[in-house]
């Protein structure tokens, strides 16, 4: 069984380049670009991982991580350029 990676990032080049690199390695990537795409494919799908983007365009990352939480303990990394952690 191939893991399966939602990747939620609202640049193109940075979403382009992290999937690139995840599916050459093997696993299956999904990808979005807004957080209300990502709550409906996470909930239509079976992740084992979650990629997330803090700076969205329509809800902050941390918000959609509440979200998920509520129904998932899937793993979930945060991917941001902020410079605070």
């Amino acid at each position: 069984m191939s893991i399966r990676i939602l990747l939620v990032e609202d640049d193109d080049h940075i979403c382009n380049t992290v999937r690139a690199f995840l599916a050459e390695a093997g696993y299956q990537v999904d990808a979005c670009t807004d957080g209300n795409e990502a709550y409906t494919k996470f909930y239509e799908n079976t992740y084992q991982l979650v990629i997330l983007d803090i700076m969205l365009p329509d809800i902050s990352g941390f918000d959609l991580c509440s979200q998920i939480r509520v129904r998932s303990s899937v793993p979930i990394i945060f991917l941001t350029a902020l410079a605070d952690e």
